[in-house]
């Protein structure tokens, strides 16, 4: 019955009041799920290739077929050209007179050749002394330009404040080739203060953390294992301390086949080497295609024997703390499209507890540039967020970090 429907332009209506537009691609049978090409959503506003739609998710939709769209294109009619005898007549007359025309022009230099030279070569006797009274002077005239001046006038009636001029802000931002100089920047900035001493914390972009930590480690190979070793401690450190005081530190640790990920998986070896009882759950399509820094880190606590489940509904002891390492910070939750289910399913388990939730570095579900949700179910509010290192711009307030805490 599916493929009755491939190719179609569907419009799709979800209950969240979003509309989105695509052409339909397939159909998941077990989990509902709509997949549809070229899908673009009105709210908000983006366009992605690839859109997968939950069946709970939508509230009505609508079918155009291809032939309709076509049967809508404007006919185009080809003038017909009628081409009678004295049409013709009239333009071999021309074409012969064309060729009298050619002859003749072919031999009037032949004829004139002489003439020509004595004609073009005139100016060389007369006498140029007369034209050095009207000639040109160019340092007279560039006296009478006060650049001083003119540039003080500019000064005077330019209302610009100094940091906003366009030199100043080529002087104070570090610019990547993609990004533009004359893009805007709110200007109700939010920022960010230490609690003890009100130091004022700088925030950046994704793309530029993203370009020094890539600087970082192309050094070596073995510094991407350290970034995971030393971001893992930090986190073990402050889930640690958070259970200070508990009768029993019991941890859940849902991660995802990504770095933060790797990091989660880090943290809760740590955290069992110290004797806390910690269950890790898998957010992945498949465990047997794992990237490298998450399959070293998997295949490290299965032979310690800690316990790791694939499905939130696996997870039978109660916990004291829940630990988000779903989706980092350059991980979008629609660029998932073959772990979306897995990814959905841990974060509606994490939401649905009355636990406190650890996000490392950004928490799931949010767009770390502008803190706003990637999407309108699948979000994580945590209580505490460990950023490792520089925090991102999207750290702007309380409810989308929680408490920030920043590891060096």
């Amino acid at each position: 019955m599916a493929e009755e429907f491939l190719g179609l332009k569907i419009s799709v209506l979800l209950h969240s009041g979003a509309r989105i537009e695509g052409t339909f691609l397939s159909i998941e049978p077990f989990t509902r799920q709509l997949t549809l090409k070229d899908g673009t959503p009105f709210n908000p506003p983006h366009h992605a290739p690839i859109h997968g739609i939950y069946g709970k998710d939508i509230k009505d939709l609508n079918t155009e077929s291809i032939q309709q769209q076509q049967q809508q294109k404007p006919q185009i009619i080809e003038p017909q050209i009628s081409i009678n005898k004295s049409f013709s007549t009239s333009k071999n007359k021309k074409k012969k007179q064309s060729q009298q025309t050619v002859q003749q022009a072919q031999q009037w230099p032949r004829n004139n050749r002489k003439n020509n030279n004595n004609s073009n070569n005139s100016w060389a006797d007369k006498d140029v002394s007369s034209y050095q009274e009207i000639e040109f002077d160019f340092q007279k005239n560039l006296n009478r330009f006060d650049k001083a001046k003119v540039f003080a006038e500019i000064r005077e009636t330019d209302k610009t404040s100094q940091e906003d001029l366009l030199v100043s802000l080529n002087r104070q931002r570090n610019l990547l080739p993609t990004e533009n100089v004359l893009d805007e920047e709110p200007k109700n900035k939010p920022k960010l203060w230490t609690e003890t001493n009100h130091t004022p914390v700088p925030s950046f972009p994704l793309a530029t953390l993203t370009r020094i930590e890539h600087e970082y480690t192309k050094v070596s190979q073995h510094r991407e294992g350290l970034l995971i070793e030393n971001s893992a401690k930090g986190a073990a450190i402050l889930a640690m301390r958070l259970l200070r005081g508990l009768s029993s530190g019991s941890v859940v640790v849902l991660v995802g086949n990504n770095k933060n990920g790797a990091v989660g998986l880090a943290m809760a070896r740590m955290m069992v080497d110290r004797g806390y009882q910690v269950t890790v759950c898998l957010a992945s399509s498949n465990k047997d295609h794992l990237c490298r820094l998450v399959a070293f880190e998997y295949h490290t606590l299965y032979n310690l024997g800690v316990p790791i489940v694939y499905h939130p509904s696996d997870i039978k002891d109660d916990c004291n703390l829940v630990v988000d390492a779903i989706l980092g910070p350059e991980n979008k939750l629609m660029d998932n499209l073959g772990a979306f289910h897995a990814i959905t399913e841990a974060i509606s388990w994490a939401k649905c507890q009355n636990k406190p939730i650890l996000s490392i570095d950004f928490p799931s579900g949010i767009d770390a540039d502008t803190g706003a949700p990637q999407h309108p179910e699948y979000v994580i509010y945590p209580q505490w967020t460990i950023s490792l290192g520089i925090p991102k711009l999207g750290c702007n307030s309380l409810r989308t970090t929680g408490a920030l805490c920043l590891m060096s």
